[in-house]
């Protein structure tokens, strides 16, 4: 779709041709996706960070990750990416497949310290999908979208400033259980003028600062125009896990809020790997592997590979010839035997020098192929 046929669109959602006057939640989600239609699918290598500042305690660790991502407006994602953890030097390697019309997240998944991956196929919630893949954190449209079609959501909309520039704050409330009433969840504030990205994201507990998400945008070419993309972020934890470790067990009693951040998440897109409607084809979004099947790294998709026998190697012509001789005076010997041992079944006598002269004619033909070849 040409940015003629998005402005067209926008247009008549806004009559006036301006943003200004949006408050309806709906309507700046339908203005979202309008702007965002240029950009059908698209696929990039990320690389990040998580590292654990002096507020984050002693016993935080950091995170290396990196791979390569393809996203669909059809709501499929695809991820495959490396994780190494210094807790043990502890490295995962996860593919992570999302099915948009199923709503199905496949993971494969291999640590260093597994002998064999393991796959699975779960039902996730949006708001998790983008953690799962990793890159898909850059963009929390999805994430907004999932959460507000929640029972019990409230939503409000707010023109402000971030940066100097003009922008549209949407402040998300929402119950914390069943009976409860709604409070702050989430603000998120997002440029109409730049493709309708989200440039700021804040997500909150108890009402207090619980994570903070900037975004950095560019802007990339594309059939009919420009489209802006997020190419960077950076995410500020704000909280500190209280835990109780009576008994051995490790769990978590309480959340305690902080003024500096505990803990920094940095992700980037590589931008020149970012590839913009280029029609993935469906096999990208398909699931190789059956889900609880042992993958092997060599050998993956055969199932054979487990609990197979192995087979022996090819016998040298003089091996045969001598196993070949073998049977052959194995099988004159019992005819022997039979010969000599009396029969309960007289009706069989009569046939069993045939049958013996038989089995030692074919066996003597297989022998003279095998030395001629």
């Amino acid at each position: 779709m040409t940015v003629v046929c998005l402005s067209i669109v926008v247009m008549s959602i806004i009559p006036d041709k301006t943003f200004a006057e949006i408050r309806d939640p709906n309507t700046l989600i339908a203005v979202i996706e309008s702007l965002r239609g240029g950009v059908q699918d698209f696929r990039c290598e990320f690389e990040g960070t998580e590292d654990p500042t002096r507020a984050g305690g002693a016993e935080s660790r950091s995170t290396v990750y990196g791979g390569s991502y393809v996203w669909s407006s059809t709501g499929d994602r695809r991820s495959d990416f490396f994780e190494r953890s210094s807790a043990r030097e502890r490295a995962r390697w996860l593919t992570v497949i999302t099915g948009g019309s199923k709503g199905e997240v496949t993971m494969i998944s291999r640590s260093n310290d597994d002998s064999l991956p393991q796959s699975s196929i779960t039902k996730m919630d949006s708001s998790s999908i983008g953690a799962s893949t990793r890159c898909g954190q850059l963009d929390p449209f999805e994430q907004i979208k999932g959460t507000l079609a929640r029972p019990g959501v409230e939503a409000a909309v707010e023109d402000a400033v971030l940066d100097g520039r003009a922008v549209k704050l949407l402040v998300i409330s929402a119950p914390r259980g069943t009976n409860a009433p709604a409070s702050l969840f989430q603000k998120c504030w997002i440029d109409l003028d730049r493709s309708g990205r989200v440039v700021r994201s804040e997500r909150y507990v108890k009402a207090r600062l619980a994570i903070r998400w900037n975004y950095e945008l560019r802007e990339f070419p594309v059939k009919g125009g420009q489209v802006w993309m997020p190419v960077s972020a950076v995410e500020e934890t704000h909280i500190n896990e209280v835990v109780d470790r009576d008994g051995g067990l490790i769990r978590m009693v309480d959340l305690q809020f902080t003024e500096e951040p505990t803990r920094i998440q940095k992700l980037h897109v590589l931008e020149s790997t970012l590839e913009i409607n280029k029609r993935p084809p469906a096999s990208t979004f398909t699931p190789r592997y059956q889900p609880g099947t042992p993958i092997s790294d060599v050998t993956r998709g055969l199932k054979e590979i487990y609990g197979a026998q192995k087979i022996e190697g090819k016998p040298s012509k003089a091996e045969a010839e001598a196993l070949l001789a073998e049977q052959i005076a194995q099988a004159e010997r019992q005819g022997r035997e039979l010969v000599a041992a009396p029969s309960s079944f007289s009706w069989a006598w009569p046939w069993l020098p045939i049958a013996l002269a038989c089995v030692s004619s074919l066996l003597l033909a297989v022998l003279v192929v095998r030395r001629r070849s």
